[in-house]
């Protein structure tokens, strides 16, 4: 017997064996046990999650002669004829290489008649986007109204060219993509089965690079069984697939926050020149500078990162202002954009020195250790920039405001009073909502006292102290304009009217 590959060999025969698809799996087994079966099936998802295979473990159910709570039984004739393709009943077209009107109105003759083996014919249309228009039509009436005898499965990885005559005749399934953590789980499955050996990580690597996709994932996992010796290795995996290590992003990083130029430009080539492209070093950066900012703002980290990227985040966390991360990511997207307008590796090495030189307009400073005794941390300068305005609410609002200008902007509307043991902020019902937990942890960190809120009137908001502040000035500019000679005497003279003032500025501080 020749050699099956692993997609193969572990294709799912029965619908609880289907991966990541639960849902799908479960609806189509009890519309079988049930008797409530659609004429007409439609599966849509990206290659290699279960199309076919669903269609086929669906033939086999519904011409299963002993079936189990909706499952194919695997052992009578019906079930072994679908699981080796030997029976007329069940027929695979695939669309994308008949995609005309003759191929489909051959299935339409053909499925007048009754099947000669098995309970009901199914037809399997593979890819079927790619049919004609005409291809379409033709099958449109026998798809509304098909024989008893008769089911009908089309699979497809772009259902939007699908026409909505042909979805709407469907019960339509959106297979989902598999996460990264399920592929790995299936892998480590099927390499055990194996005898294989392998590193976790690896296996990780190998779930990213799938892209939701189980069948790349066994597919690449074959190729690294042919080329490692006994074990499947991270490294090995790295160097097969083109993978960057996480500790090149890392140090790109780092480079980049320190303004070094010329180290980001040496940690670049030295990437070429083991063969990656200047494109999949940033994106590796822009990757890692995704995380980086989901944990500045609080939010859950992607669970694919390795323990030395997860290690690096939580360092960094806590002493990188967002606005700074925020213009680097900015500039890292729109630089990445035009890549392909000039040659791409001399655009990376523009775009890295603009990163680094950013560093003049929003530095992110290393964290300071005791023992060396260099410049204070980012987090200790704010609490003395926050410490140098006293009581002053508006001013400490506005001192905020230079690294979470967003956050600030909330927080002009509550309004803070300082207390022996800290800070009492009341927050007006109209903002309370958006002070999320998450504000409150960073704006106590940042301050460095305690902060206690609740919920209540804010009448010295800095917004409304401004307000004020600048309704008062504009009543002042109407009466002096109203006063003003040379104003009544152009209004007697051309018989003119006042019609607007412009108060001058107020400080941001409230103070007229």
């Amino acid at each position: 017997m020749s050699y099956l590959v692993l997609a193969r060999r572990y294709r799912p025969q029965r619908f609880s064996e289907v991966v990541g698809q639960e849902v799908a799996a479960r609806a189509l087994r009890r519309a079988v046990a049930k008797g409530r079966l659609a004429h007409a099936y439609l599966f849509a998802g990206i290659r290699g999650v279960g199309k076919t295979t669903l269609a086929r473990i669906l033939a086999a159910a519904v011409n299963c002669a002993q079936p189990e709570d909706g499952e194919p039984c695997l052992a009578c004739e019906a079930c072994r004829a679908v699981r080796e393709g030997t029976t007329l009943d069940v027929v695979e077209m695939d669309a994308a290489s008949h995609t005309s009107v003759d191929d489909v109105r051959e299935i339409l003759e053909a499925v007048r008649y009754p099947p000669a083996q098995l309970a009901r014919k199914v037809y399997i249309v593979d890819e079927a986007h790619m049919l004609s228009k005409a291809a379409f039509n033709a099958l449109l009436k026998t798809l509304e109204e098909p024989p008893a005898h008769a089911l009908f499965i089309l699979a497809t990885t772009e259902p939007e060219k699908v026409p909505p005559t042909v979805r709407s005749r469907c019960q339509r399934f959106d297979l989902a993509r598999l996460p990264r953590a399920r592929i790995a789980e299936h892998l480590a499955t099927v390499l055990d089965k194996e005898g294989v050996a392998y590193e976790p990580e690896a296996l990780r690597l190998l779930a990213r690079a799938a892209d939701g996709s189980l069948r790349d994932a066994l597919s690449l996992a074959e190729r690294m069984i042919a080329l490692e010796e006994g074990r499947i290795s991270e490294e090995g995996v790295k160097r097969a697939l083109g993978v960057l290590g996480p500790e090149v992003a890392v140090a790109l990083a780092d480079a980049v926050f320190a303004g070094e130029g010329a180290k980001a430009l040496g940690i670049l080539h030295e990437a070429i020149a083991q063969g990656h492209a200047p494109r999949a070093v940033l994106q590796a950066l822009l990757a890692l500078w995704r995380a980086l900012g989901c944990a500045v703002q609080g939010a859950p980290i992607p669970e694919e990162l390795s323990e030395t990227e997860r290690q690096w985040i939580a360092a960094k966390a806590a002493h990188v202002p967002w606005l700074a991360l925020d213009l680097r990511v900015q500039v890292l997207v729109h630089g990445l954009g035009g890549l392909a307008a000039v040659d791409e590796e001399l655009g990376a090495e523009l775009l890295l020195l603009r990163l680094c030189g950013l560093g003049e307009l929003a530095p992110i400073q290393a964290e300071a250790t005791k023992e060396t005794g260099t410049s204070p941390t980012p987090q200790r300068a704010e609490h003395t920039k926050a410490a140098q305005r006293g009581d002053d609410w508006a001013a400490i609002v506005e001192a905020f405001a230079e690294t979470h200008a967003g956050d600030a902007a909330l927080l002009a509307h509550t309004e803070g009073k300082r207390e022996a043991q800290g800070w009492r902020v009341r927050v007006p019902a109209s903002v309370a909502a958006s002070i999320t937990p998450r504000l409150q942890k960073s704006f106590a960190a940042w301050l460095g006292e305690p902060v206690r809120w609740e919920e209540g009137e804010a009448e010295e908001a800095p917004v409304r102290v401004r307000a004020r502040a600048q309704q008062q000035a504009t009543e002042q500019a109407w009466e002096e304009a109203r006063r003003h000679r040379a104003v009544q005497a152009v209004q007697q003279k051309l018989d003119a009217k006042l019609v607007e003032v412009i108060p001058p500025q107020t400080p941001k501080g409230g103070a007229s």
